[in-house]
């Protein structure tokens, strides 16, 4: 079971991640989310076929860096994972 926070949390990502794949963001912050909570969305529950290189990071800071294409259009996921794990999707 996942508490209230980590509810709004992931409707936040939702809305910020559907609102850049239906043009109305061209980019969005995602204040306490992870790379894998935006790709298992992506996969899992829109079902959406993700390509994606590997993803690059700096070192011991844990920024990030991934190239995703999904149904050709060209997005980018990347953050800090280490000290506020705010993550930025975008496209292009």
């Amino acid at each position: 079971m996942i508490s209230e926070i980590e509810r709004l949390i992931k409707e936040e990502m939702i809305k910020g991640i559907k609102d850049v794949m239906d043009n109305t963001l061209d980019s969005v912050k995602l204040p306490r989310v992870r790379p894998g909570d935006v790709l298992g969305y992506l996969t899992n529950e829109l079902k959406l076929s993700v390509k994606g290189q590997d993803m690059d990071t700096n070192g011991y800071t844990w920024d990030y860096w991934l190239t995703l294409n999904i149904d050709d259009v060209t997005y980018t996921l990347s953050g800090d994972g280490w000290y506020d794990e705010t993550a930025t999707f975008s496209k292009g």
